[in-house]
Parts: structure tokens; sequence; C-alpha cells
């Protein structure tokens, strides 16, 4: 008779040690839904980093593009009478085209870095344009400018959105490059030695030290197509 007056404590237990765990969780945290996982980024279809122009056509399976470009940064300026001043960074554009077919085809144009002063004249070069436009129309999707060079008499060049180029000084320092915007940093201004050359996509070169040091090469563009 005792034997069968035994309770099995073993269910029991489990159930004491499910209820204590659930006690030390928030009371706002239990009925919570399951948050969806974070939407992957759009899938990149192709990157174009080296300057020139080149074909794009639309593939299977794909009705519409996103694209961002990133123009050129401008050379900077060679230290001529002064430090020179610093290629102005390169710009940044974004854009959507829908409702197209397979085989559609658009240019893709990379802006080429600025030339730095020095190499031809104490001016650094503009930096080029970047865009995606179609083929056939001409009509552009997105088209960033490319920076200003920077001047071998001390004057940094305009930037085209990003940060702003240092100017060069008497003190013999060239100007920073400007950054490009959304893009890379400027190079560094040249103190008795050469400006350093921009950071990709769109850094300005930096200005050269005086007396009469190069100045820094501008960073190409770079172009971004994805589907939305």
């Amino acid at each position: 008779m005792e034997e069968n007056s035994l309770v099995n404590l073993a269910p029991i237990a489990r159930f004491l040690v499910v209820l204590t765990a659930l006690e030390t969780i928030p009371a706002g945290c239990r009925n919570a839904p399951l948050r969806p996982l974070r939407a992957a980024k759009d899938p990149i279809l192709q990157r174009y980093t080296t300057p020139g122009t080149f074909p794009f056509a639309v593939p299977q399976g794909v009705s519409s593009i996103s694209v961002e470009v990133w123009g050129a940064g401008g050379g900077g300026g060679q230290g001529c009478s002064a430090g020179g001043g610093g290629g102005g960074g390169g710009g940044y554009a974004q854009g959507r085209k829908e409702g197209l077919v397979p085989g559609e085809r658009f240019n893709v144009t990379v802006g080429a870095g600025g030339t730095q002063g020095g190499a031809r004249t104490c001016d650094g070069e503009d930096g080029g344009s970047s865009l995606v436009g179609g083929a056939a129309t001409g009509e552009a999707i997105a088209s960033a400018p490319g920076g200003s060079g920077g001047s071998g008499m001390g004057r940094g060049g305009s930037g085209a959105g990003g940060g702003a180029p240092g100017d060069g000084n008497a003190g013999n320092v060239g100007g920073r490059g400007g950054k490009g915007a959304e893009g890379g940093d400027g190079g560094a201004g040249g103190m008795g030695n050469a400006g350093g050359n921009g950071n990709p996509p769109g850094g300005g070169g930096g200005g050269g030290g005086f007396p009469n040091f190069g100045g820094g090469n501008g960073a190409p563009g770079q172009v971004v197509i994805q589907t939305p």
C-alpha cells in the first residue's frame, strides 16, 4: 500500500525548472514576434573602376537597375610660388531606370583622375566626370562631375560635393586634397616633398611643397550597377 502511494516527482521537477527559466525572461519579450532577417544589399551586377567608357547590356531576368557614380578627383598643384593647392574631390550621384528589356544597352563612363601639377604645368588638371547613359538616347541615368585641379600658386581646386581641398601656404606646405563625395580621402599636402595621391573613388591629389615639388594625382571615379 505504501509503494502505491509514492508519487513520481520527475515530471514536477522538470516543470519547476521550465517555470524558473521563464521567470528570467523579460515580460515584454516572451510573446514578441520573430523579427525578419535584415534584407541583403542589392546584388551588384557590375563594378567599374578603370577609367574609360564601357558597354553594359541588361541581362536576362532584369527589368530595372540602380546606379551609383563617383566623379574623379582633381590633381594637386605643384609648389611653384608657394605650397601647391590640393585638388578637389569628385562628386557623387545615384539614379534608377525601370521598364528595361534584356539586351538594352548603356554606356558606362568612369572619369580619370586629374594629373598632378608638375607633369605639364604648375596647376593640377581637373578630374573627369563619371556617368551611365543610354547608348541609343544618350539620356543619363546618373552623372557625377570631377573635382578641379589645385593651383600652383597655392589655391586649392573646387570640390564637387565632398570635403573642401586645402590651400597651399607661404610656409611651403602644400594643401591637402579634397575628399570625394561619399568616396575616398584626399592625398596629403607635401612639406618639402611631393603631395600624396588621392584615394579612390574620387579623392583629390595633395598639393606639392615649395619649391617646385609636384602635386599628387587625383583618384579615378567609379560606377556601380545593381538590381533594385
